[in-house]
């Protein structure tokens, strides 16, 4: 059976990167200068996180179904 690897190119992954960068440090940084009480600030400040880990996990998990469905539907 051949397996067929998508690759991107390291212009793409740097984008990537360099957006997933930004939207870290500028959230931080509202969180951060809000003027409110530092619970809420703390409150906001892990909801980001986990926002920031579930969005990866799901990534991952869809990522692997569609490669499960390919390698499925593949004739051999």
């Amino acid at each position: 059976m051949t397996t067929r690897k998508a690759t991107n190119s390291s212009s793409w992954i740097m984008f990537t990167w360099i957006c997933f960068a930004i939207s870290i440090v500028s959230m931080a940084a509202a969180v951060i200068y809000m003027p409110m009480e530092s619970w809420l600030r703390a409150y906001l400040g892990l909801s980001a996180l986990f926002i920031v880990q579930s969005s990866i996990s799901l990534s991952k998990t869809l990522r692997d179904q569609a490669e499960d469905q390919v390698d499925i539907s593949r004739p051999e």
